[in-house]
């Protein structure tokens, strides 16, 4: 995702919250208004709320995904990757062991934790760490609504990305698949899915929500852009072979 939106906005106009989540928001924060009113494309790991040090409208853009398959997902790429800082921690553990501590404060409703806006000691756009509420969910479901029009499923990325590139409009968004997790050996059981869904009963609520509002988008399009879509998918795959 990064990539993608790099290739559409002039690098000079980019803030990224990189590997130092917190001080690079932390950073963003404190920059005088002149500053941050230079920024076109402000992107990274961040809880919602960031909108509100920009004077000009801002448009969000989010990217969310099958619960069950996030969740293990994060545990197969945290528990094969030596140079996550966090691999020390969750490697040797299986990964009920790892949702029982859940170390990024992500496998337990995560992106409902992210889209609510909750703020850890009211530092806008570090996500809080406690459990997730009734009341959270409910503040994660209105900003969806309000400030996600254009909302995204990596199950559908090319469908997002070209409504995106419609919205917004971009060039073709071309990209190759990265952070792919190598290990293989990790698989996934009848109870490992029971027990992401016992705790990720809001993220599963959302993500049906999300592609609800995605489908009602995709429906809504004309004849037009379904053969743009046909052809952004044939010309992807001839991409992705000239820069493998």
């Amino acid at each position: 995702m990064r990539s993608i939106l790099e290739s559409q906005y002039a690098k000079c106009g980019v803030f990224m919250i990189g590997e130092d989540i917190n001080g690079d928001i932390k950073r963003f924060k404190t920059m005088s208004s002149e500053e941050r009113n230079q920024i076109t494309l402000l992107m990274g790991h961040m809880s919602h709320g960031l909108h509100r040090y920009f004077s000009a409208p801002s448009t969000y853009l989010t990217l969310l995904r099958n619960p069950v398959e996030r969740v293990f997902s994060e545990y197969r790429f945290l528990s094969s990757n030596r140079q996550h800082p966090l691999f020390k921690v969750v490697h040797g553990l299986n990964f009920q062991e790892y949702l029982a501590i859940d170390p990024t404060r992500q496998g337990c409703n995560g992106q409902t934790r992210l889209l609510s806006g909750i703020a850890y000691q009211e530092e806008i756009g570090i996500p809080d760490i406690g459990p997730i509420e009734k009341a959270d969910f409910e503040t994660a479901m209105q900003n969806l609504k309000k400030f996600y029009p254009m909302v995204g499923l990596l199950e559908k990325i090319d469908e997002t990305l070209m409504l995106w590139r419609q919205h917004l409009g971009w060039r073709f968004p071309f990209y190759v698949k990265k952070n792919i997790t190598i290990r293989t050996d990790a698989k996934l059981s009848g109870a490992d899915t029971a027990l992401i869904n016992e705790k990720n009963q809001y993220d599963l609520i959302l993500y049906r929500q999300a592609m609800k509002m995605l489908e009602e988008k995709l429906d809504s399009q004309s004849y037009l852009f379904m053969k743009q879509l046909s052809l952004f998918k044939i010309m992807n795959k001839f991409y992705q072979k000239l820069v493998a």
